[in-house]
């Protein structure tokens, strides 16, 4: 068995069109593609990026809720 090494580009209409070298013969012939696999972000990814985001804003709950516990401490 030989292989032979080609790259493509996959379009949006996931068609892909190849022009097979001279010197391998008409016949079957076993195709393998190999991509690399997109990573999936995870829906709390995509929390801590938008949370992070809004570090230092009034909109931060964490820094929100240290403010508040720290004015609960400042009226006692």
């Amino acid at each position: 068995m030989n292989a032979y090494k080609l790259s493509a580009n996959v379009p949006k209409n996931r068609k892909i069109s190849i022009d097979v070298p001279a010197n391998i013969p008409e016949g079957p012939v076993e195709i393998i593609l190999v991509f690399q696999a997109q990573q999936k972000t995870s829906s709390k990814a995509i929390i801590e990026k938008a949370c992070g985001s809004l570090k230092g804003s009034r909109f931060n709950t964490e820094a929100y809720f240290k403010q508040k516990h720290e004015d609960k401490e400042l009226e006692r």
